[in-house]
């Protein structure tokens, strides 16, 4: 689990959970994200339960990669630890089935790739918006 918040006096940024296998993916969200909001990086799903059950975050970000089915997993367990946290889950956009059954999960936002900066930065905004009601 890695914080990168720089530590402002008086200002507290949202935390949002990063949950991705990806390290590029990974950096290149973390360089968009860092600025804005106090990031928690998990690279595993049993640390992000960890980061969860021991933390209160506005919104969480869920890579999910072909290969590894882990992450996708994770969704219905987050949903019974935090039922209004919402998610936000990056996937491949290519298989409609895919997009669908995680949608059916009842994620917040699903965001096909290659994702663009300005898509995640207002998913991100509408989901700190709703998880911080």
């Amino acid at each position: 689990m890695v914080h990168t918040s720089n530590d402002l006096p008086g200002k507290q940024k949202p935390a949002v959970i990063l949950c991705d296998a990806d390290r590029s993916e990974v950096s290149q969200l973390k360089e968009l994200l860092a600025p804005l909001y106090d990031l928690v990086l998990s690279t595993a799903p049993v640390e992000a339960l960890n980061s969860l059950m021991s933390s209160s975050f506005e919104t969480m970000l869920l890579g999910l990669n072909k290969k590894d089915k882990s992450f996708l997993e994770l969704i219905p367990l987050v949903k019974k630890l935090q039922p209004t946290l919402p998610i936000i889950v990056i996937a491949d956009g290519r298989s409609l089935e895919e997009q669908r059954a995680v949608q059916r999960q009842g994620v917040f936002y699903f965001l096909p790739r290659p994702i663009a900066s300005k898509e995640i930065l207002s998913a991100v905004a509408n989901a700190v918006r709703k998880g911080s009601e």
